[in-house]
């Protein structure tokens, strides 16, 4: 199994050969559920889902696991102020959905749901632009703030 940038590439090696090979994967969450996700023949690639914790790939008498909580997510918010813009990016090369505040000062001036975030915006303000996010990775809650400072 091999953990790549949104997804999972399961692979089974005979002799450091890969090998065609039936096999069940599931997925498990935090609360001790596993749910079955996959039925067939690998090589496969499946989708990353960030509810997960762990996945399990089960063949005859043959078990592995992958636990995703020893991987980063990924996500990272960076943020830029000149005297007349403000440009907030959001890296997220796996596609996690997250949840965005932008405050400036303690307003709040935007919020929302998505993958993906890049904002340019003209702002004369002197105050001091923040933002915070908020998202699940490995079945748990994970949060990043980061400001903008007038240079």
């Amino acid at each position: 199994m091999e953990l790549l940038t949104d997804s999972i590439q399961f692979v089974f090696n005979r002799n450091g050969v890969s090998t065609n090979k039936k096999v069940l994967i599931s997925a498990n969450d935090n609360f001790g559920n596993s749910t079955q996700i996959f039925d067939g023949n690998v090589p496969c690639r499946l989708e990353l889902n960030p509810y997960y914790s762990s996945y399990t790939i089960k063949s005859d008498s043959l078990s592995s696991k992958i636990d995703i909580y020893s991987q980063p997510s990924l996500l990272q918010c960076y943020s830029e102020r000149t005297s007349d813009s403000v440009f907030i990016v959001v890296e997220n090369p796996r596609k996690i959905p997250f949840s965005y505040n932008i405050y400036r000062k303690n307003k709040n001036q935007s919020a929302g749901f998505t993958d993906s975030l890049n904002i340019k915006q003209k702002s004369f303000s002197k105050q001091n632009y923040f933002v915070s996010l908020r998202y699940l990775w490995e079945g748990k809650l994970g949060k990043k703030t980061t400001d903008s400072f007038n240079r």
